[in-house]
């Protein structure tokens, strides 16, 4: 057997995103009835499990590790002289992190209207003001 330690971490910056949005909980964020304080995964788990409930949801740690096999082979084991168990070095790290976010979007849409339309700022603003004279007069 061959196991492989998997990390993910998230970055600091999508601490400030609702829950729903980035789908995992950091461990000062608990919503759990009988672990106040501190939340996990396998919390959750816990608690889904003393309140009897078929289906959960429960969401993944912001930061975790865990192991995950690589390998299984069989072995007949009457035949076979030893057992193998091998742990990598290696270790996959995955990160959270924000990709996109409102500022991008706003400067990605003035650039766009900038091309195709020759808009800026400035002309949004000569625009109001143009409005703006013509209602007042």
């Amino acid at each position: 057997m061959t196991f492989k330690p998997v990390t993910v971490t998230a970055d600091s910056t999508i601490e400030n995103l609702y829950v729903q949005q980035r789908n995992c909980r950091f461990p000062h964020e608990s919503n759990l009835e009988f672990f106040v304080g501190f939340y996990t995964n396998s919390l959750c788990m816990l608690e889904c499990r003393l309140k009897f409930l078929a289906s959960c949801r429960c969401l993944k740690d912001c930061n975790s590790i865990g192991f995950t096999l690589q390998n299984y082979v069989l072995f007949d084991w009457f035949k076979a002289p030893l057992i193998k168990w091998d742990m990598e070095f290696q270790k996959v790290r995955y990160s959270r992190r924000i990709i996109f976010g409102f500022a991008d979007a706003m400067v990605s849409t003035g650039g766009i209207c900038g091309l195709f339309f020759g808009a800026s700022f400035i002309t949004v603003v000569e625009l109001c003001y143009l409005f703006l004279r013509n209602i007042l007069k």
